[in-house]
């Protein structure tokens, strides 16, 4: 998955260095620090605001910083902001089809078809999606999705991988871009 990057907007140096101390500790994570909101990097998933920095107008979700503070809530918070935005962002499966995760829609915006998908089918398309190239391991979709042992004998994966199949060849002829390769799945365009 990628990094999450949260910045702190304002001056606190105090929450600055346990921030670039956390940053270091955790590979998932990525700090920086401006000013203010307008020389902020724009590719930041959150914003932390100190004192009396100014939201942002749009963009990355702000938390305001209040004092004392509890940097495990707060870290918590950023973090499933972030994931929240991310999950929300619409993604194109090819240059006519665009999933939108949050609705757990695929739109053929040639076409005008639409299709519906479960919470399973959306998820499982997620996590294939956000693999990439290295794909998502059966295994890892039975623990992490189905909340399965990864030895546990159960067709839930196959199930759901037959019907998302069945309503990506509905709404534009995707399915083929849903590969299994040696039960490690992926999406190639």
């Amino acid at each position: 998955m990628e990094k999450i990057h949260i910045t702190l907007i304002g001056k606190d140096d105090v929450l600055a260095a346990i921030l670039a101390e956390q940053g270091a500790a955790k590979p998932g994570f990525q700090f920086s620090i401006a000013p203010d909101s307008a020389s902020a990097d724009p590719a930041s998933d959150v914003f932390l605001l100190c004192d009396n920095a100014a939201p942002s107008d749009g963009g990355p979700l702000c938390i305001p910083i209040t004092k004392p503070i509890k940097l495990a809530p707060l870290l918590d918070s950023a973090i499933s902001g972030a994931q929240l935005r991310r999950l929300k962002q619409p993604r194109n499966l090819d240059e006519h089809c665009i999933f939108k995760p949050f609705a757990r829609i695929i739109d053929n915006v040639a076409t005008g078809r639409s299709v519906s998908l479960t919470e399973k089918e959306a998820c499982f398309l997620c996590a294939i999606l956000d693999t990439g190239t290295t794909g998502l391991q059966r295994k890892d979709a039975m623990t992490q999705l189905w909340g399965y042992h990864p030895d546990a004998d159960s067709h839930a994966v196959d199930t759901t991988l037959y019907r998302l199949r069945q309503k990506l060849q509905e709404v534009g002829g995707l399915d083929p871009c849903l590969i299994n390769d040696a039960s490690v799945y992926k999406w190639v365009k």
